[in-house]
């Protein structure tokens, strides 16, 4: 919203950076679609390696403890998610700064929308993967056949 607001002022105001070739600005915005088309693949991947990952510590817990070492990962894939999410409408901002054209912007911001819509956690989702999480049994830790 803070960016759309912004683009509104600096359009009404005729605030542009100027310096860029339009070529060089249609290169920019065709490789910035190629970010976000691949920003659009790697937010569930990154999303599942950071929920994927396992303490071997944590696992020897009972689920309500192993709770307090389950939270920081869907925490941290809940910011890594928001933040690729919004980069997308930043690189139409950045475009609006360089080329002037507002549809830069929203057509960005549309899409950081639509990445938020697909991927941003909803608290069911947080919900039934916590508790999927916790309901599978500890595991206790075995001993190697050097610590016997």
């Amino acid at each position: 919203v803070i960016l759309a607001i912004a683009t509104e002022v600096m359009n009404a105001k005729d605030i542009r950076l100027s310096g860029m070739a339009g070529d060089e600005v249609a290169l920019l915005r065709y490789a910035l679609l190629g970010i976000t088309v691949t920003e659009f693949f790697l937010i569930k991947i990154i999303r599942d390696q950071v929920l994927a990952a396992t303490n071997p510590k944590a696992e020897a817990l009972p689920p309500e403890k192993r709770f307090w070492f389950e939270l920081p990962k869907f925490m941290a894939a809940s910011f890594i998610t928001l933040f690729l999410c919004a980069a997308i409408s930043l690189y139409g901002f950045v475009l609006f700064i360089l080329s002037g054209n507002t549809t830069d912007y929203y057509i960005f911001a549309a899409m950081s929308l639509m990445a938020f819509v697909i991927y941003f956690p909803k608290y069911k989702h947080w919900e039934e993967a916590m508790t999927a999480k916790l309901s599978q049994p500890s595991q206790k830790p075995r001993l190697s056949s050097h610590q016997t």
